[in-house]
Order: structure tokens, then sequence, then C-alpha cells
């Protein structure tokens, strides 16, 4: 596991004061003045000689043309001075609005009901960190009003006359967001809070509704609150099943708005974990995790929110034991500074490896129900008996998946599958048509089975078209489940064969691909859906012929292991050559060695991209890995190198790159 730390220091010397800068103007303008030219044509009427015609005609057209174009510059010259008059009156009025827009800008209208406030946001985005400006708070309809009260509290005793306006919301109820204010007045919206405590009647209908906090979030920046230099406190019960944040990332950066986020280990709801402390991670925020009863005490932990000052951020990735050299920082006062950081980027597990959970059988419609029944009968020789639950589901059926059950009872798990065995009537019309496998596991976790310590048998026969599952690696390794997809060399529709290995390969599962004739013995060649125990977990890339070096093998009890890895990344096995796998202690007389030739291999395993080796008895002592390998091509591929233990053991692996 990579958790993300981050490290924040804050003083009580005030910083030096910024400046905003704020522009006025106004103007005006009068119109010239007009000088008219009074112009007399006097026409004479006679009756010249006939032989003058000509001339008589010519004079009179002479004049009448002269009238014409001196009435006509008159005219325009009225219209210019119109065009002048109404410019001059509509700059005046706008300035005369800016103006007074300007004057009363940094007037504050309080307002403590319960309804939001409609307007455009303040848009000021310059402010010192000594400005004082907003707090939010705002809590789960799903805590309860003790929690949601006794929270206050602390955080009012330490935050009492800091900010110049205080706002409350509550979230995660069953309609439009609309119970929140704001008020300059830190009774007012004391009064607001203990009169919109949480009501169980308000909350969502079941678990997978996930939380609204981020569109509370989207919220604040509707209102007139002053946002620059905001800070936000955030009680969470329920996640949010959201994934992107970049919209928010971007405005908190934008107004130098401090989040923090409290979010209970035991959620009532939702999915995504890890979507609030990526966006308190990337924006000098807090994403802490907390035991309920503990939620009272956190605003007297977290100075994020105090009349502090963040004066160093920074984001350290670590995993299992060793040391990593953080930025420089810059103390820029003699003075007073709080320490604080994350110790991990997710909430406390609920179980340990050598605790039963579910075991979880799903499978394709596209398959025959021999190769689905076979494959069941199998497995249940192996695992009867050594779950607390067990689930079933048939996916790719053209309709909305509804193929799905679970009972503490594997007869009755047997009974459901036997009656909801594969249909072709219900199958995909065409081949272009993707898996809804990622969707099959993404719906498990909205149902009420035990997820920690899970373990999932997919039989693939049509490959998903779907190319992200970044929500579901963070899923899976959240509740430490195995995954397991043993995927057919033919397959019968879909286009992506890579992104299930993927998802094996990020969260230390298995990905097998296999003739169909072979899906019934897989379930006697994978120890991962056996009742054994991971105790190393490594990915190894490898390319034509050579060797590579792979991490320590610390094995913690002496006994019994079993070794597997994949021999490919893809289907079908046709460049294959050889594994050499050693393990090495100079110390240990247990030190040994594998290999597997394509010859070796087709006489056990077929076509099947996998072997296992074992079991090996093992010394409790630290082993050196090295791997050889032979391929006919230079194509690079991801190896998934897994070792078992027979024994019990009290931790889980750290997860592979």
């Amino acid at each position: 596991m990579k958790p993300l730390v981050t490290v924040c220091y804050l003083t009580e010397q005030e910083l030096a004061k910024g400046t905003i800068n704020t522009d006025s103007a106004s103007g005006s303008s009068t119109p010239p003045g007009i000088n008219e030219e009074s112009t007399t044509v006097e026409i004479i009427d006679t009756n010249p000689p006939s032989e003058f015609g000509l001339v008589d005609k010519q004079r009179h057209f002479g004049i009448l043309r002269y009238t014409v174009t001196n009435r006509f510059r008159k005219l325009m010259l009225i219209a210019l001075v119109n065009l002048v008059v109404f410019a001059a009156f509509f700059l005046f009025v706008f300035f005369l609005i800016v103006h007074l827009d300007k004057k009363h800008e940094d007037i504050f209208v309080s307002s403590t009901l319960p309804a939001p406030t409609a307007g455009p946001m303040n848009k000021n985005t310059s402010c010192s960190p000594r400005n004082t400006t907003t707090l939010i708070f705002a809590y789960s309809n799903d805590l309860t009003p003790d929690q949601v009260l006794n929270s206050w509290q602390t955080l009012r005793n330490n935050c009492q006359s800091s900010y110049d306006v205080y706002s409350y919301a509550r979230l995660d109820v069953n309609s439009d967001l609309k119970n929140h204010g704001y008020s300059t007045s830190l009774d007012d919206i004391e009064d607001d809070i203990k009169s919109d405590l949480p009501d169980p009647k308000e909350s969502y209908p079941s678990y997978y509704f996930g939380s609204n906090i981020l569109m509370c979030i989207r919220t604040m920046f509707t209102s007139d609150m002053t946002l620059c230099g905001a800070k936000m406190y955030f009680l969470v019960k329920r996640l949010p099943n959201d994934t992107d944040v970049s919209d928010l990332v971007f405005l908190l950066k934008k107004f130098h708005i401090s989040i923090t986020f409290v979010v209970s280990e035991k959620p009532s709801g939702g999915m995504n974990q890890q979507v609030l402390y990526t966006l308190a991670t990337q924006t000098n925020g807090f994403c802490i995790f907390a035991e309920d009863h503990k939620f009272q005490d956190t605003p007297a932990w977290v100075p994020s929110f105090w009349p502090l000052y963040l004066v160093y951020s920074a984001n350290a990735e670590v995993r299992s034991t060793g040391s990593v050299t953080l930025p420089v920082f810059n103390a820029p006062l003699a003075g007073d500074y709080y320490i604080c950081m994350t110790l991990q980027d997710h909430g406390h597990t609920d179980c340990t490896p050598n605790q039963t959970s579910t075991f979880f059988f799903a499978y394709s419609n596209d398959l025959t129900a021999d190769q689905v029944l076979n494959t069941w009968h199998t497995l249940r020789n192996i695992s009867q008996g050594l779950y607390d639950t067990y689930s079933y589901a048939r996916f790719d059926v053209n309709s909305d998946f509804k193929n799905h059950a679970y009972s503490s009872s594997i007869e009755a798990i047997e009974d459901d599958i036997k009656s909801d065995l594969p249909n072709a009537k219900e199958s995909y019309p065409r081949y272009y048509f993707g898996s809804n496998i990622l969707t099959c596991i993404r719906d498990m976790f909205m149902t009420d089975v035990t997820l920690c310590g899970a373990k999932l048998y997919f039989l693939v026969k049509r490959l998903p078209n779907d190319t992200d599952v970044s929500d579901l690696v963070s899923s899976l390794k959240k509740f430490h489940i195995s995954v397991t997809f043993v995927i057919s060399e033919k397959p019968s529709g879909g286009m992506n064969q890579q992104v299930l290995y993927t998802l094996a390969t990020k969260t230390n599962g298995i990905c097998i691909f296999a003739e169909d004739y072979m899906l019934r013995e897989t379930p006697t060649w994978l120890p991962s859906i056996w009742p054994l125990y991971l105790v190393y977990s490594v990915n190894a890339e490898v390319g034509a012929t050579g060797f590579v070096t792979l991490p320590v093998f610390n094995s913690s009890l002496a006994g019994d292991y079993h070794i597997c890895m994949t021999l490919q990344d893809h289907g079908a096995l046709e460049k294959f050559r050889m594994v050499h796998l050693t393990w090495y202690n100079s110390e240990s007389s247990s030190s040994g060695f594998f290999k597997e030739t394509s010859e070796s291999h087709a006489a056990t395993y077929g076509e099947t991209t996998y072997i296992k080796k074992g079991p090996f008895t093992l010394d409790a002592v630290p082993y050196n890995m090295t791997l050889g390998f032979e391929y006919s091509d230079d194509e690079i591929n991801i190896l998934q190198i897994r070792i078992y233990s027979v024994s019990a053991v009290d931790f889980w692996v750290p997860y592979s790159s």
C-alpha cells in the first residue's frame, strides 16, 4: 500500500499582510454645442426670352441641388448629436452601477434561514491569510444529533470570534440540498444547527446511495459568502460515489480555500473513500479517518481551521519500511509551530486474513450450463464450510443486471445457481457487445454481504469493452478483496482482453486464460480461492530471454507454501518457451527452484497461461528470488507471481505496482 501522507506546519505568528487591489472608475460626457448658419435662397420668377430657356433650366436645377444637399447635412448633424447624447447617457448609467456595486461590496447581508441564498458568488480571489473570512461547518444526516452537537461545541470553542461569517450545511438528505444557512452571528448559526439536526426519516434508502458532499461543496460557490480564504470542515458518514473532482480542485485552489474532511471508519454507504482524500491532498487540505465516537474530539486535533497559518504542505508516498527526503521547510518566522500529518490514505478495515468472509462465484451467460455446473461442483468440494457467506451472479445477460443472490447456506446458493443457468435466449445479440462483468463487480459493493477479505471467482466468456477500472482498483484494495479471473481463450465477444488482467495485477489477484474444456479443472489449480493466505505478490516485467531479480520473499513462518504464476498477460499461450524460478537463502536447506517448459506445461495445463507448484516446505527466513525466462518474441509480458501460505498469517500483503 502507498498511503499519501500530508505534512503541514502552521504558526501562530502573523504573516505579512497581503493587499487587495480594487479599481474604481467614473466618467461623464457633455455633448458639444451646435451652431447652425442660416442660408437664404431667393428665386425670382421671370419670363426671359426663349433664347435663354436653356440657361434658365440650368440655373433652377443648380439651386434645387444646393437646397437638397444642405438639408441632408442638417439631418445627418442632428442624428450625430442624438447618438452622442445617448452614448453619454448609457456611459453615465454604467459607471453609476459600477460605483454603487463597489461601494456596497463589503456590506454583508446575513441570513439564518435554512434555504439557499441565490445570487452571484463573491469572485474576489485576492486575499491575505490574515484576513478573517468564512467558516463552513457541514455534517452528514447519517450521524446522530449528539455526534453533530458535540463536535460543533468543540469546534466553536476553538474558533469563536475568529471569522466574519459562519455557515452550516446538512448533507445526505434524501431531497434537494436545502438545509444550509449563513450568518455573521455564531449564535444564530448554532440555533440553525440545533433546529436542523440529523433526521433518519430523511436519510437515503440504501447503502449504495453515494453522499452528496461534493454537490454541497459546489453549492457553496453559488452563494454570496466571501469565499477567498474560507475554511470548510466536514463530518462525513457516507462516502460519495463520484470519481471526478477536477473542477473542485480548481475552485478550491483559486479561492485559497482550506478543506478538512473527518471521515467515519464505518461509513453508512457509498463506495469511493479515496476521492475525498485526493481532493484534500491536491488542495493543501486534510482528510482523516476516525471512529464515530472520536468525531467530537477532532476539532481539538486539527489546526487547519484554527486561527493559524499554513506555512508548509507536502504529500509523501510511502510503503512498507524506509525513509524519504521531503522538501525543505523554510521557516518564515521565529515562533511556535504545529506539525500535523496523516498516517494512512484510507480508513481502518475490520478484518484480518484469517477471518472468514464471503465467497463470490460469477459466470458468463455465454458459457454452457455444463461448464458452469462442473466448475461449481469442483469449487464446492474445495470451499464448502469455509466461508460465512456464499454468493453467485450470472452476467452478460441482455437486460438489467438482476441475476444474483447470497446466503449463509452453500446448498441454498447451489439451488439458486441450478435455477439460473446460462440461457442463450438472454445473450447479447452481437459479438461487439462488451461484457458487463465490471458492472457485476460494482454491484457487489451495493449488497449487504461482508466485503472485507472476500474472494471473487469469475468464469469469463465475453470480454468487456471498458478501459477504466480505477474505481474498482480502489475498492478492491480498500476491502482487501481477492479477485480471480478465468478467461476463455476463445471469447464470445467484447474487445478488451487486457483490462481484467490489469485489474487483477493491481490488486494482488490472478488472471488466467484457458481453453473452455479446462474451465472445470481451474479451481484445483488456484490457491487464490482456497483457504490459504497470500504472503508474497510481485508483478514482473519480462521480454524475450533473460533473468530478473525479484523482491526478497520474507517467509514469516516455517511451513508449507504454494507458488503460483502466470506465463503470459494475454491468451493464447503461443510465445512461451520456459520460466525458471529460484528462491535462495545461504543458511537454509529449503532453498530451491522449479522450471517449466512449454512441453512440460502442456501435459498438465494444456494452453492455460498459468502454473502452480508446491507445496514447498520453507523456513522462516528471507529468500532471494530470481526469475529466468524465455519467449519466442520480444513482446513485453507482465507476469503475476504469488506465494500462498498453508498456515494462517495476520497481515495483508502490500500491493505491488
